[in-house]
């Protein structure tokens, strides 16, 4: 007969991987508190609206530069701690997006999730429109992105992985129950 721990290993279930962009922290409200510091407007404020966007982006990414540990600084949010503290325990793989706009962050996310999420991280993928690399394992098994971009998440299935659009920690714990973690 075979134990409790042959069962569930044989079970397999599929890897996480958790897209930490404004799921583990909010970079808007970060981006925020950087804007007021300055005595600008909030980065979603009509007076921006005066310029056109690329203007908008330049003038509010060159404030935002003024912070240059912005990506260290950031707080793990409340939610992000839920959901951490939930699949943390199947070691995740953490799925990133590089920012070009500021120097080092790879570097700075990295130590980020060294320093907010110790050890419990498989690998860290610093990935943009390459998502359909990891939707399925080694043996040709679905694996899971948790993602608030739902364009991630649909290119993600339409290479045949099993995505989550995350809305709070609450619903995606419970999918994720539903799937058997």
């Amino acid at each position: 007969m075979k134990s409790l721990k042959e069962f569930i290993e044989e079970r397999e279930l599929p890897e996480i991987y958790l897209d930490m962009d404004q799921i583990l922290y909010d970079w808007y409200i970060e981006a925020d508190q950087i804007l007021e510091k300055y005595r600008y407007p909030k980065w979603n404020d009509k007076i921006w609206e005066e310029y056109d966007e690329y203007q908008r982006d330049e003038i509010r990414i060159a404030i935002i530069q003024k912070n240059e540990n912005f990506y260290n600084d950031m707080s793990l949010t409340k939610d992000g701690k839920k959901i951490w503290k939930f699949v943390s325990k199947y070691k995740p793989n953490i799925v990133t997006s590089v920012d070009e706009r500021f120097e080092n962050c790879v570097e700075h996310k990295k130590d980020w999730i060294k320093e907010k999420l110790g050890n419990n991280v498989n690998e860290i993928y610093f990935i943009d429109e390459n998502v359909e690399k990891y939707s399925l394992n080694n043996r040709g098994k679905s694996n899971i992105l948790i993602s608030k971009f739902i364009e991630k998440c649909q290119l993600f299935e339409s290479f045949s992985g099993i995505s989550l659009q995350y809305i709070d920690s609450k619903i995606t714990i419970k999918e994720l129950k539903k799937i058997g973690f």
